[in-house]
C-alpha cells in the first residue's frame, strides 16, 4: 500500500475529476487511470464509479479514504518537521497539554527552564483533551504528553512516564471572598457545610484527588458548575461569590487569589510527562523532562 494510491483515494475524493488528479500529481492522465486500474486489481473491490462525468469513490472507496487521509496527513506531518529540522538546524518538538498542564506551564517557570534548549530544539505547546493527547502521541504529531496522573500512566507498554510536578490540593477563592476574610486565612468544615458555593475543574485527575480527600473526610461540596478550563474556573471566582478545588501549582499568585489549607489528610496533584518508548530522540525527551522537574517529584 504506497503513498501514492492513497493519496490517489484522496485526491480523487476532493476533485472527482481524473485530469485535476493529475494535475495535482504532476503525473499524466494515463498514468493515473493506470494506478485505479492495478488498485482494484491488487484489492479485489471496485473502488471507483464514472458517474455524470464524475469519478467517484464507492462504498470501498469511502472506507479507504479516511485511513489515506490519515497516513498522507502524516507524511506531510513528517515532511513538514523534516524541512524545519534541515532549514533552521533545529529539532521540532511538540509538548502537547491538558487543560491543566497548560495552566501549570503558564503559571510556574516550566517555559523559562525549556531556554537551555532552544539552540537545539524549536519547542512549541499544544493543548488537547486527555484522550486526544494520547491519540496525538500515538500518531506522532505530538511528542510529549503532559497531563494529570491518571490511569493510563500505569501502562507499562508503548509509553514511558515521568512525574514532573506534585502540589497539594488547596481551597481556593477570590481574596474578597466574604468566608476568607471571615475565616482568617483558615476556614474548617462548619465554616463551609451550608455557605461556600463551589465550581469545579472537569479534570479527571483533580477530580480523583477532591474524590479522596471527600471519601477520607467525609466532606463533599455541592458543585453547580463544571468547567473544562482552569482560565475558566479563574475568571469565575473573580465575582467573589465561589470557591473551588485546585493544585496548588495551577493557580496565579497575583494577588488576586486566596489560596487555603484543606484539613485532614490532602492528596496531592501530580504532573506526568508520558512519550513513546519508540521516540527516534530519548536524549532530548530526558532533557526535557528533567529541565521541567529541576527536582525529583515522589
Amino acid at each position: 500500500m504506497s503513498l501514492l494510491k492513497m493519496k490517489l483515494i484522496v485526491y480523487i475524493d476532493r476533485y472527482k475529476q481524473i485530469t485535476a488528479v493529475a494535475n495535482a500529481l504532476e503525473l499524466k492522465q494515463p498514468t493515473i487511470s493506470f494506478h485505479m486500474k492495478k488498485m482494484e486489481e491488487e484489492w479485489g473491490v471496485k473502488l471507483f464509479e464514472s458517474r455524470t462525468g464524475k469519478v467517484l469513490l464507492t462504498p470501498s472507496g469511502k472506507m479507504l479514504l479516511n485511513y489515506a487521509l490519515q497516513i498522507t496527513a502524516l507524511y506531510d506531518e513528517a515532511m513538514t518537521r523534516l524541512s524545519v529540522m534541515h532549514e533552521s538546524k533545529r529539532k521540532r518538538f511538540v509538548i502537547g497539554c491538558s487543560n491543566s498542564a497548560a495552566a501549570y506551564m503558564a503559571y510556574s517557570s516550566a517555559l523559562r527552564q525549556l531556554q537551555p534548549l532552544r539552540g537545539i530544539a524549536n519547542i512549541s505547546v499544544a493543548v488537547h483533551e486527555r484522550e486526544e493527547l494520547f491519540d496525538k502521541l500515538e500518531q506522532g504529531t505530538v511528542d510529549l504528553v503532559l497531563c494529570g496522573e491518571d490511569r493510563i500512566h500505569g501502562d507499562g507498554g508503548n509509553y514511558r512516564h515521568q512525574a514532573i510536578s506534585s502540589a497539594t490540593l488547596k481551597l481556593v477563592g477570590a481574596s474578597a471572598h466574604p468566608l476568607i476574610g471571615a475565616g482568617g486565612g483558615v476556614l474548617s468544615s462548619d465554616m463551609l457545610s451550608d455557605k461556600a458555593e463551589t465550581v469545579e475543574l472537569a479534570d479527571v485527575s483533580v477530580q480523583q484527588c477532591i474524590a479522596q480527600w471527600s471519601q477520607s473526610e467525609n466532606h463533599y461540596f455541592h458543585t453547580g458548575i463544571s468547567y473544562g478550563s482552569v482560565e475558566l474556573i479563574l475568571n469565575h471566582l473573580a465575582d467573589a461569590e465561589s470557591l473551588t478545588l485546585l493544585p496548588e501549582c495551577l493557580v496565579p499568585r497575583d494577588g488576586r487569589y486566596a489560596i487555603l489549607p484543606l484539613w485532614g489528610d490532602v492528596p496531592s496533584w501530580k504532573l506526568v510527562a508520558s512519550w513513546s518508548r519508540h521516540y527516534w530522540d530519548q536524549e532530548l525527551i530526558v532533557s526535557i523532562t528533567r529541565l521541567l522537574s529541576p527536582e525529583p517529584v515522589s
